[in-house]
């Protein structure tokens, strides 16, 4: 029993990893730097539907991910050949001034016109993410932090998705109009993504000869088959979130109240947040394959569950729950990069990893605005399941790349 409780006293707890030094300001920055990045979907998605339909809106949401998709990981690279600093505070800058564009178009403005911005939108969002990703490693010093450092930010991030969607759609967009919301969300990006590129941590990255190369070729790591399924994996994860995303604000939208649709994605951004905050004290996974196939069926069971989701009052205790599963999958998939790639190669397997998500958001948010234009904002809803059970069948084939590899065996950065 002692031995047991000098164990609990020995394990990192969040203010012990915030404590670390530059931890704390940067991480809170970093968060607030994404802030608007998570409510861009929705009101896009709002003001195109205003002047054409749900199905445009899901085709120009999936423009923007593919978007990122494909500039996501070049960004990744450019982190470690320019310097964080220079690229993060010009990505920033720009996709304040690209969502202020986005806001002076008029909803009925053409499909094409949508699509430039659009191209533009995801092409220039800070890798935020992938930069805190790396910088979790330069900071922490134990696989333990670090852990304790993935699952905190995770569940940071999906009480952010909730504060972020229910400021931004259900306070201003509802009171103000869609483009206000546009307007802020480019105005709060642009101005605290700089002041975060200009922290010391983000500076003190240098380039280097090794990571340089290492970032070369961003193919080369697809060809380790770990790194594909983790992709892959990623893809599924994707489909998932971009029939919530398209189909919670036409959910409010049906019921006649934006108000209800910024309530509906904050309570499922609370759900994940509330399971991450639960997994910090939790250890890592021996086996992720297994944590990872409760999770998926965790989330298809309850996807399709929102067929029930007729009102606020009904949708909002089914997306809580569902929402449960969502920051402990990222978490566990987000710690597996680590187990089977050496240092240099995990930002780029994340950057990897964060275009799958976004292609797959791209491939659901589509089906579902065709669903919720020709059945029902609930149908739309209910194809989040499809993801997770292409998931499930995806672990139990490759089941053994979740495996611990050897130094021999693991990802190598490219080059």
């Amino acid at each position: 029993m002692a031995e047991l409780s000098q164990a609990a006293a020995a394990r990192p707890s969040i203010p012990k990893v915030l404590g670390r030094p530059g931890v704390a300001k940067t991480f809170a920055l970093s968060l607030i730097a994404r802030l608007p990045a998570t409510a861009i979907g929705s009101l896009v998605a709002l003001k195109v539907a205003d002047g054409h339909s749900w199905t445009a809106a899901g085709a120009i949401d999936a423009v923007i991910a593919v978007s990122l998709a494909i500039a996501g990981p070049f960004w990744a690279r450019q982190l470690d050949r320019l310097g964080a600093s220079r690229v993060l505070a010009g990505m920033s800058a720009v996709n304040g001034v690209v969502l202020a564009g986005m806001a002076m178009l008029h909803p009925e403005t053409s499909l094409l016109v949508f699509a430039v911005l659009a191209v533009f939108t995801g092409a220039s969002e800070p890798m935020h993410g992938g930069a805190m990703r790396e910088l979790w490693d330069r900071l922490l010093h134990t696989d333990e932090e670090r852990h304790v450092g993935y699952a905190l930010e995770t569940a940071s991030l999906e009480a952010l998705f909730a504060f972020s969607t229910a400021v931004f759609v259900g306070v201003i967009a509802a009171t103000f109009g869609v483009d206000a919301g546009l307007v802020a969300a480019g105005a709060v990006g642009g101005v605290v993504g700089v002041w975060f590129a200009l922290l010391p941590a983000l500076r003190d990255w240098h380039p280097t000869d090794d990571e340089s190369k290492g970032r070369a070729e961003l193919i080369g790591a697809l060809r380790n088959p770990r790194a594909r399924t983790m992709a892959l994996l990623s893809l599924t994860f994707g489909l998932h979130l971009g029939p919530i995303e398209l189909g919670l604000p036409a959910l409010g939208d049906d019921l006649g109240s934006l108000h209800g649709a910024g309530i509906m994605l904050a309570v499922w951004g609370l759900g994940s947040m509330f399971a991450g905050l639960i997994l910090t004290r939790i250890p890592p996974a021996p086996d992720p394959a297994r944590r990872l196939l409760f999770l998926q069926l965790w989330l298809s069971a309850w996807s399709l569950a929102l067929l029930l989701a007729t009102d606020v009052p009904i949708a909002a205790p089914l997306l809580f729950v569902a929402g449960a599963a969502v920051a402990p999958l990222f978490t566990t998939l987000n710690g597996s990069f680590g187990r089977i790639a050496p240092d240099e190669a995990v930002a780029e397997l994340y950057a990897i990893s964060l275009s799958g998500i976004l292609v797959g958001a791209m491939a659901g948010a589509p089906l579902a605005g065709i669903l919720v234009d020709h059945v029902s904002p609930q149908a739309g809803l209910a194809t989040a399941a499809v993801g997770p059970l292409f998931g499930i069948v995806l672990v139990l084939l490759r089941r053994h790349d979740f495996d611990p590899v050897a130094p021999a065996d693991a990802i190598a950065p490219t080059g």
